[in-house]
């Protein structure tokens, strides 16, 4: 192997370290934010579907009015309709995280 080659593995290596290593390092200060500031609300499971490796589903959660949409991964049983409590961050809806309620 050439000696760019070699130095651009490298580089593209460092980068999409560094690419993984911002992203926790976000996802930990948004937790953080979460765990100080965060208030509750209620979602709704609005889709799910069975995988092998477990159900994705998808959600949605009002702020003030507005609607809130995404998505998650679980190994617990849900179903469309259930309820979920939503963490969120006043000043930014969007920095979110969930339960899902045992009822």
């Amino acid at each position: 192997m050439s000696k760019y080659k070699i130095i651009l593995s490298y580089f593209f290596g460092i980068v999409i370290i560094g690419i993984f290593v911002w992203r926790y390092n976000q996802h930990k200060n948004e937790m953080q934010i979460l765990e100080k500031n965060g208030e509750i609300t209620k979602g709704v499971i609005t889709d799910v579907s069975r995988r092998r490796k477990g159900t994705l589903f998808k959600y949605k959660y009002y702020i003030n009015g507005k609607k809130y949409e995404s998505g998650d991964k679980t190994h617990n049983y849900i179903q469309q309709g259930d309820t979920i409590n939503i963490v969120y961050y006043p000043f930014n809806p969007k920095i979110h995280k969930l339960t899902i309620n045992e009822n």
